[in-house]
């Protein structure tokens, strides 16, 4: 078993999951080197200090901590800094490996073509299966609060615009779902983040800040473009709201494109 497998096993741990696939080791040797790869299996799913991992890893902490850096430039690695010390995480296929490298496509030097490909081949055949099965939801949708044509209201588990006026900070980020697939007409930028997680996504390069009005016009161009409010689905804090189409998301896709019954998305 390469390091890759081993990888990839480490991924297949997580509630995300990283089913069996030549396509997810393709994306895995294009992501990380061998080395970054290595490092990588010493990474917990929660944030561990530098001098803990690098004693799993029999290396230096400033090696270490050089590698963590590198890879959480790319989006692959979770990290923080407290009281001196350097903490790291290991992103999960999902919110992680998949969206953070495409939020910052016209920042790297990666196959980004390519690694759509991998990604919707192992979406298809393997990883969208696996989600659409599970009995926990990974997301929820946020109705629009308004009247629709046949005159049914649409009734709420929330406003979007509340999550927006509660933030301490937004970021705006590009859809990672319509950069990977790279043939859709919906807008792009149009995924928001909130408070600590739109900070860290700024300082990586992955979003720009941005106030509540934007936040507000934002949302209301998905809602003219047809986009579904989705988010993570927690009861005690939103950290993120995806704006999403039926042709690119992941999520949504359990139904359109999986066959998957429309109960596997939850709302309230």
């Amino acid at each position: 078993m390469d390091v890759y497998e081993h990888l990839r096993a480490k991924l297949a741990t997580h509630p995300m999951g990283a089913p069996e696939s030549e396509s997810i080791l393709e994306i895995l040797r294009i992501l990380f080197s061998p080395e970054e790869a290595a490092l990588a299996l010493h990474l917990p799913f929660k944030p561990g200090r530098d001098s803990e991992i690098a004693q799993r890893a029999g290396l230096p902490v400033e090696e270490v901590v050089a590698g963590c850096e590198a890879m959480a430039d790319r989006g692959l690695v979770y990290a923080f800094e407290a009281r001196g010390r350097h903490f790291y995480m290991l992103f999960p296929t999902a919110p992680g490996l998949f969206e953070f490298p495409f939020m910052k496509h016209g920042r790297l030097d990666l196959p980004f073509e390519r690694l759509g490909e991998l990604w919707a081949d192992y979406y298809a055949h393997g990883w969208g299966a696996e989600m659409k099965g599970r009995r926990t939801h990974v997301a929820r949708v946020i109705p629009i609060q308004e009247t629709v044509a046949a005159q049914q209201t649409v009734l709420t588990f929330e406003e979007v615009a509340g999550y927006i006026d509660r933030a301490r900070s937004i970021s705006l980020q590009d859809c990672a779902c319509r950069v990977s697939h790279g043939a859709c007409d919906a807008p792009l930028d149009v995924c928001l983040a909130f408070d600590y997680g739109s900070k860290y996504l700024v300082e990586r390069g992955m979003g720009r800040a941005i106030g509540r009005e934007e936040a507000l016009a934002v949302l209301r161009r998905a809602r003219d473009a047809g986009l579904v409010h989705m988010t993570s689905n927690t009861l005690d804090r939103v950290e993120f709201v995806c704006n999403c189409c039926a042709c690119c998301c992941g999520l949504l896709g359990t139904v359109t494109r999986l066959g998957g019954a429309a109960a596997d998305i939850a709302s309230n």
